[in-house]
């Protein structure tokens, strides 16, 4: 009984931090991107990504997803005990804001037997650190505003 109080409110501190009506509230690592085409963030966004060890398996106006083979940890950590067979994905949504200015969210997600589209398992990863993610959203803001000042 008071373990399971413990897990609500670890749950309600992680999960009620911020709020879902702030831009980026919702998802793990954000940036505002301000005066650049879509166009130009999505490829910005895929080389960033691809350097970063990603593949893209998805392109959509607004949303990209990009897969990278998990590592043993990873494996250990949402594979189970096998150790095997995960892959960690990023989804990074690009929603407009006005004016002129594109909000990248990204969310992260363990995904197991990720060859097999019908046995594939999502997991999100509410509990993970967000700094690798947030840095690479800011290569991306920092690649299309160099000087750091709104265009």
């Amino acid at each position: 009984m008071i373990r399971g109080a413990a897990v609500c409110a670890v749950l309600a501190l992680v999960c009620g931090c911020r709020s879902p009506k702030e831009p980026g509230g919702a998802g793990l690592a954000h940036v505002t991107i301000k005066g650049t085409p879509l166009y130009v963030i999505q490829d910005t966004a895929e080389a960033v990504f691809r350097e970063n060890g990603y593949r893209i398996v998805e392109k959509q106006p607004t949303l990209m997803v990009f897969d990278r083979q998990g590592s043993k940890l990873d494996a250990l950590a949402w594979g189970g005990w096998s150790g095997e067979g995960v892959v960690m994905r990023v989804k990074v949504s690009i929603t407009g804001q006005p004016p002129e200015e594109h909000l990248l969210e990204a969310r992260v997600y363990a995904v197991r037997d990720a060859s097999d589209p019908f046995f594939a398992d999502e997991s999100r990863m509410v509990l993970i650190k967000r700094g690798p993610y947030r840095k690479m959203l800011e290569e991306v803001r920092r690649r299309l505003n160099p000087d750091g000042k709104s265009k």
